[in-house]
């Protein structure tokens, strides 16, 4: 699959850091999954720091997706890229409508999740910037309506790496994304501090509706807010 950069940037991470919002610093990065974008001088422009990584969670078991992972990861550190990593399903398990029921398309146990997030840490010890899963609440992910697994998954990483920066739920600006957060809370006891969205909607209706959802099912203190933001432009 070819990949091309997007003008303006095509998908930003922003990391609101815990701290009023008028004082808030911005931390900006670009989601790419191709490390070729490392040479692209329309990226080099830009002098980013940072970029966002997705990895099927059972990427090992595939040869040509260990290979992929092996790239892009040692591409971004030759590039001096802090990477946050998400991990997500099996790849090809959703066809754009429905999550297959196939055998290797379940959501990984505790335990084996646990290890292969050990195995990626061993592999990329330099890798410190987490999410437990990708847009948790979608329907493309075994975690749908599950957030007591994605509170699981997010408890495993934490106890797989204690020095880490992880994200505690990262989901999608959909309209279940409330009742999602709650559950999640409910699992881990209020426990999280950073947290992910996927803003298309608000985006795209110029509306801050997700933003406000996610905000009110955060907890109050010490609360932190990662969001993606993409733009429909491109060169």
């Amino acid at each position: 699959m070819r990949y091309r950069l997007m003008l303006p940037i095509a998908a930003l991470l922003v990391a609101l850091v815990a701290v009023p919002a008028a004082q808030a610093k911005a931390r900006v990065g670009l989601s790419e999954q191709n490390p070729a974008m490392f040479d692209q001088p329309n990226w080099q422009h830009l002098k980013l720091k940072r970029v966002r990584y997705i990895v099927s969670w059972d990427y090992v078991k595939q040869g040509f997706e260990h290979a992929e992972v092996s790239a892009f990861m040692n591409a971004a550190r030759a590039h001096k890229q802090e990477v946050l990593v998400e991990f997500n399903a099996h790849r090809g398990c959703f066809n754009g409508k429905r999550y297959s029921k196939a055998k290797v398309c379940r959501a990984p146990s505790a335990s084996a999740y646990k290890t292969a997030v050990k195995g990626f840490r061993k592999e990329f010890p330099y890798a410190r910037t987490f999410a437990p899963w990708n847009e948790v609440n979608h329907v493309s992910q075994p975690t749908f309506r599950k957030p007591k697994l994605a509170a699981k998954y997010y408890t495993a990483m934490k106890s797989v790496c204690k020095r880490c920066t992880v994200m505690a739920a990262d989901v999608l600006d959909s309209s279940d994304v409330k009742t999602y957060l709650r559950g999640f809370q409910r699992a881990t006891k209020g426990k999280g501090r950073i947290w992910g969205l996927h803003n298309y909607k608000d985006v795209n209706r110029r509306q801050t509706k997700g933003l406000r959802n996610l905000s009110s099912s955060a907890p109050r203190r010490g609360r932190s807010t990662c969001s993606r933001w993409r733009s429909a432009s491109s060169a």
